[in-house]
């Protein structure tokens, strides 16, 4: 081999490994993301793009890196003014890691993005699909109301806020369950048609399905209140029939270095109603203790001289007895002769009438009983408590909540039905739950949940009805006075109580363009069937040993409920998505009762341009279990029905989002929902009724508008309801709904300490009585009406503000429709609102 070749042969390998070297040498220095960095704030953004697309496979053994290396490459898109690209570049970012936290030294269009294409723009919710996810993104028509709202409009309970929200009729009339509230047209008995969560917990009764909102629950720890309209049997089984209303709370916060923090709020007001709601939170190693509480009393609005005037030196006896004439009088004169001095006898006529004696006997003899029982009359009184307390460490939370509301029955009922003291016609509800919740985030798409809990639900014994046999409310009549029978009391007590043990297991895989949620839940539970009565308090502790067959209405009943979820999304287009789900429910009670296999599905197509449009169709169902007590409790004249079937309920529904401009929102919603074996009492013959499904159902039509407008300082928010319900069954429209409900209010501060709240409710005319179906009311409706609130707080110092709310401003009187039949015998045809009444509270934070 010549010199010459060998030469060229040495010299060609030195340039090939000279090359190789700078190759590798510069590879190495682009790749170093620091390099790439300050390459980047210098503007090479040409020369970034390509080196970091080329080595970023470098970077994926380490996850820090690997994440910094995506985040430099979507802002140099971004650069490069190549938003396609940052948008794909973006979602690969998120598809690696979902939760990528927000940096504030990211860039405005960066940050942008990641709170577009995460979907965490603007509100977000967790109740619809069980994780979080925006609002416009849910696969469901949503309303939210926040813990700011609360504060700014000066709530006092959760039950006020369903008077400020689209969807919902409202009958409060006191009573067991203080207020019944209707979702979306569907009248019922109890509030057993919607479900009721805080932070994913059942509320709702397990015997009798109801939830209780008797101003119980506390606010101070509201983060914010979700409410999803329409069926929700996919992601929550049984009974989330017409709504779900889940409650969040806050997560203990903490300000800079402090370990503790609290929210109290004292109140004072009208009808001696005062009330302490506090929230209280120390940090721990790995977590915080948080404990919240609440003490609720009042006495409430005095309606003695509105239909419960029970004292016999102002009632007129002469004037409000009822005659007798006809074959009645001739009965009455035929059995006693005309001797008695207590009436004057008409023998022509023939009638009978009570005259000044009669009436003064009368008044002497009901003075007797009510001197004898102390505060014997009307009596509306509340006494409420709440405490829940949650321990947070790493993944674990462990929860523990009780509730005892203690509040007069009277006002659901007629003066003739029941008389009330601070003892008696009580109704007294005492719920508790502990609960055990494990998340774990398994890896970057991967979110595992396990939530067990164990709930208690009681009648305190001694809650009682208590009916006054009196001259002066026609239990005692004419009759009664011949045979000089003395007024009496009969009280009947009650005592339920039912446990459940429940466990649900979920898995949760999430990229950014597709999701899916799987779940299993187990219920076992132990059910009174019917009330335990007796004419003695606490009934389980007093039976008489001479009693043959056992205390009345001692049944109870295992149930054991199984069910498995599945629900997937996957966004075609960055504007398209659809969702798909379906759960399967089985139950079982004792051995071979219980309604069997159930199927629920739910579809969501949803559309969305830039934000600025939203476009929700939606279509799902749901099923509603007849409760223990519909199915088995009895009264003296209503017998039991163990074979009742769910009912069912099929719902399509249209939702637009308009945001045309920054800080406004318009929401559009228009639905369908189809009702079957809708569940009624009917008369069966012989003087007896009973709970049955009917062979026709409801058909609700709606629609629901709201907006929201926030300029500076300025807060402007309305909304509106139009309802359509109709009884397929009897043909006739439901009872007690309006067609039309609107809502407005504005919050507006000024000079940084003054905050004022105004907010209004107008309720159009809601038919009643025997022409609609519910309702036997002698009343055809009940009138319309417009009411005014006021709040007005100012900010002392930092942290501790003072406040005066007003509700009903202009001391409007008006009225909500009565309870189940309505028929002004037993339950009164409609009850008269507060007057306007005025709450001061001081609030501090710290």
């Amino acid at each position: 081999m010549s010199k010459k070749l060998v030469k060229r042969l040495v010299y060609s390998f030195m340039i090939c490994n000279l090359s190789l070297l700078c190759k590798a040498q510069q590879n190495k220095v682009n790749c170093d993301l620091s390099i790439l960095e300050k390459e980047y704030n210098i503007g090479r953004f040409i020369e970034v793009d390509k080196q970091l697309r080329q080595c970023l496979d470098n970077f994926e053994s380490d996850e820090l890196k690997y994440l910094d290396a995506l985040r430099l490459l979507t802002m140099n898109s971004i650069m490069l003014d190549d938003m396609d690209q940052a948008i794909a570049d973006v979602n690969k970012l998120l598809d690696f890691n979902s939760d990528y936290n927000i940096r504030s030294n990211d860039p405005y269009l960066f940050k942008e993005l990641i709170k577009k294409y995460r979907n965490y723009a603007g509100v977000t919710v967790s109740s619809v699909s069980k994780f979080k996810e925006s609002l416009n993104e849910a696969p469901a028509s949503v309303f939210v109301i926040t813990a700011k709202e609360i504060e700014n409009r000066g709530y006092l309970d959760v039950e006020q806020i369903f008077h400020d929200i689209p969807g919902f009729s409202i009958s409060r009339s006191s009573g067991p369950a203080y207020s019944l509230i209707y979702a979306r047209g569907y009248r019922s008995t109890l509030n057993d048609k919607f479900l009721l969560l805080i932070d994913g917990i059942e509320k709702n009764d397990l015997n009798s399905d109801n939830a209780v909102i008797n101003r119980q629950i506390a606010l101070s720890n509201i983060k914010q209140i979700e409410v999803i309209y329409g069926p929700a049997s996919t992601m929550y089984g049984a009974n989330a029939f017409a709504a779900v209303i889940n409650i969040i709370t806050k997560t203990g916060s903490f300000n800079e270095d402090n370990t503790f923090s609290a929210n109290v709020t004292a109140n004072y007001g009208t009808w001696d109603t005062k009330f302490i709601d506090g929230n209280f939170n120390k940090k721990i190693k790995k977590g915080y203790i948080s404990i919240t509480s609440r003490i609720f009393e009042s006495d409430e609005m005095d309606l003695s001289n509105n239909g419960y005037e029970y004292n016999p030196d102002s009632y007129d006896y002469l004037s409000n007895s009822t005659n007798l004439t006809g074959e009645e009088a001739s009965d009455f004169i035929s059995n006693n002769s005309t001797t008695s001095p207590y009436f004057n006898f008409d023998t022509d006529i023939p009638s009978v009438t009570l005259n000044e004696l009669g009436a003064e006997r009368m008044k002497q003899l009901d003075k007797g009983l009510i001197n004898s029982e102390p505060n014997l009359g009307f009596n509306n009184s509340v006494k409420n408590w709440f405490v829940s307390s949650k321990l947070k460490i790493d993944d674990f939370t462990l929860g523990i909540e009780s509730f005892k509301s203690n509040s007069g029955a009277l006002p659901w009922y007629s003066k003739s039905a029941r008389i009330a003291s601070d003892e008696l016609s009580r109704w007294i509800t005492l719920n508790s739950a502990v609960f055990l919740k494990y998340e774990k985030k398994l890896n970057q798409k991967f979110f595992l949940t396990n939530l067990a809990s164990y709930r208690v639900h009681s009648l305190d014994g001694k809650t009682n009805l208590s009916t006054g046999y009196l001259y002066n409310n026609n239990q005692l009549g004419f009759q009664d006075l011949i045979d000089g029978t003395s007024p009496f009391l009969s009280t009947t007590y009650f005592y339920r109580t039912s446990n459940q043990l429940r466990n649900e297991l979920k898995l949760f895989y999430k990229t950014n363009k597709f999701n899916v949620i799987s779940g299993l839940e187990f219920r076992q539970g132990y059910f009174q069937m019917n009330y335990l009565t007796s004419d003695f308090p606490n009934p389980e502790e007093n039976i008489d040993p001479s009693t043959e067959v056992g205390i009345r209405g001692g049944n109870n009943s295992s149930k054991l409920d199984v069910g498995y979820y599945l629900q997937g999304k996957y966004e075609f287009t960055n504007r398209l998505s659809l969702t798909l789900g379906g759960r399967l429910d089985y139950n079982l009670v004792r051995n071979n009762g219980g309604y069997g296999f159930v199927f629920n599905p739910r579809a969501a197509l949803i559309y969305n341009q830039n934000d600025k449009f939203t476009l929700k169709a939606i279509y799902s169902e749901a099923f509603k279990d007849a409760s223990f007590l519909t199915k088995y409790a009895t009264t003296d004249t209503r017998i039991a029905n163990p074979s009742l079937s769910p009912e069912k309920v099929r719902n399509l529904e249209l939702t637009t989002i308009l945001n045309p401009f920054k800080n406004f929102e318009i929401k559009l919603n228009g639905f369908m929902a189809s009702y079957s074996n809708v569940v009624a009492e009917v008369n069966i013959g012989n003087g007896q009724t009973q709970n049955q499904a009917s062979a026709q159902g409801n058909n609700i039509k709606g629609l629901q508008a709201s907006l929201d407008f926030n300029y500076n300082s300025l807060r402007v928010w309305a909304n509106y309801t139009y309802l359509d319900p109709f009884d397929d069954g009897s043909d006739k429209r439901i009872s007690d709904i309006p067609s039309n409900n609107i809502n407005a209010g504005f919050n507006l501060l000024l000079f940084k300490n003054w905050n004022f709240n105004f907010r209004a409710n107008y309720v159009g005319k809601r038919p009643t009585g025997i022409n609609t179906a519910g309702s036997s009311s002698p009343l055809s409706s009940i009138d319309p009406y417009t009411v005014f609130h006021a709040n007005i707080t100012f900010k002392v110092f930092e942290g501790f503000h003072i406040g005066c709310l007003v509700n009903n401003l202009l001391d409007e009187q008006y009225y909500h429709p009565g309870v189940r039949a309505a028929a002004n015998q037993v339950y009164n045809s409609q009850s008269l609102q507060n007057s306007r009444s005025i709450m001061l509270r001081a609030n501090y934070k710290f």
